[in-house]
């Protein structure tokens, strides 16, 4: 019991300090943003809207599932602390005391139901083999309907002799599935810091959009804190999906992103009263943050930064900083860079890249996305964010357009 609240706890604990420093043939990309500007962006736009509208719904359900379980959890782990006290205190033999142990077991369990459940809803998203994730949530089944028969055996008996009998039944079997039950909840932490490190990149490329030099050794740094982060991750989860303990590798990541946070903080006290130097880009501005191996575009009067490897394109109008990437040619107003690294784009931007990308994008524009992976879009102010997974092709639109 005490690993499964421990867990949790940990999974909280940053994101909590995250909401708080996140305060402070192939179709060509060109091709596709052509296509929508001659054909208008008013059908585009509904189009858009009836998306979104669906994707946040099945974002809410999530959610709220997850949310409930959370809280199902934790009064679970309240109500068995409380009964255990008052079992201990009455004892076996009174009337009172032996409903009281019913009823600490029966929490106990009902709080390892709980928290198997949120494993599920985490391994659902995780990214693993389809045969793995299946795998693994079979196993998590069975152990959950296991749970749940010893609960009824529980709630069952009639007698201290008859609960004795049940109790010892459910801790040979707990003995018998406790190393599974702690690799599921390290799969849980590592899903969860996971989230973390990708929310920690955002935060990191949206600081990049618009950062002045006295920041830039600093953001390096950050950068690297919160890749060697991830990279743990991935080594833990590998270990996991093999049946081996990780809690090695999650320490270690979660000391990478405490020390990621610590820069964080170091950015903006560095950064002081001075304004982040940005262009102008209205009020009226969408943001988007973006996963993609594939193809990708935008155009539009945007600050856009890419960080992966691969080949890009950039107007020349454009106000680019680059860091890895070499300059391999140029033709036709536009500059190609390929390798490795980072660049930052801003004013009337046309970019367009193949490889393997983080991108984050604010301002006016069209975003052709092609290919596999997973974006953020808050696509006006007033319209909430939505998380989705990229299947084939998407063309999405941030800001209002004049």
């Amino acid at each position: 019991m005490r690993l499964l609240v421990l867990m949790l706890l940990i999974a909280i604990a940053i994101p909590t300090a995250m909401a708080k420093a996140d305060k402070m043939p192939h179709q060509t990309p060109h091709e596709n943003v052509g296509e929508v500007h001659e054909h208008g962006f008013k059908g585009v736009k509904e189009e858009r809207m009836e998306k979104m509208r669906r994707m946040i719904e099945e974002r809410k359900k999530l959610i709220g599932r997850e949310r409930s379980l959370t809280k199902d959890f934790k009064d679970e782990v309240k109500n068995y602390k409380k009964f255990k006290q008052l079992a201990l205190k009455l004892g076996l033999r009174s009337k009172e005391g032996f409903e009281y142990a019913k009823l600490y077991v029966v929490h106990g369990l009902l709080s390892a139901v709980d928290f198997l459940n949120l494993v599920k809803v985490n391994v659902i998203s995780l990214n693993i083999s389809n045969d793995t994730k299946e795998e693994v949530l079979n196993e998590i089944n069975g152990i959950i309907y296991n749970l749940q028969k010893r609960i009824e055996n529980v709630n069952n008996t009639t007698s201290p002799e008859e609960l004795r009998k049940a109790v010892k039944e459910v801790r040979e079997y707990w003995i018998s599935v406790k190393p599974k039950i702690r690799i599921y909840g390290e799969l849980f932490v590592v899903s969860k810091f996971y989230d973390i490190a990708e929310r920690a990149e955002m935060i990191g490329m949206n600081v990049q959009a618009n950062a002045t030099e006295k920041v830039k050794d600093l953001l390096k740094l950050y950068f690297e804190h919160v890749d060697k982060a991830k990279e743990l991750l991935e080594e833990a989860k590998d270990k996991i999906v093999k049946g081996e303990d990780a809690m090695e590798e999650i320490r270690e990541a979660r000391k990478e992103l405490i020390q990621a946070f610590v820069t964080l903080r170091e950015i903006y006290k560095s950064l002081g009263r001075e304004k982040l130097k940005g262009l102008s880009l209205g009020n009226e501005t969408g943001q988007m943050w973006a996963k993609i191996e594939g193809n990708l575009s935008v155009s539009g009067r945007v600050v856009v930064v890419l960080k992966g490897e691969g080949k890009v394109d950039v107007n020349e109008k454009s106000i680019v900083t680059v860091v890895g990437f070499e300059k391999v040619g140029e033709s036709n107003g536009k500059v190609t860079y390929e390798g490795k690294g980072s660049i930052v784009a801003k004013g009337d931007v046309n970019v367009s890249a193949r490889g393997e990308f983080k991108m984050f994008v604010k301002g006016r524009g069209v975003v052709y996305l092609e290919g596999k992976g997973e974006y953020v879009i808050k696509p006006l102010p007033e319209e909430e964010i939505v998380h989705s997974e990229l299947r084939g092709n998407e063309t999405l639109m941030i800001g209002e357009l004049q």
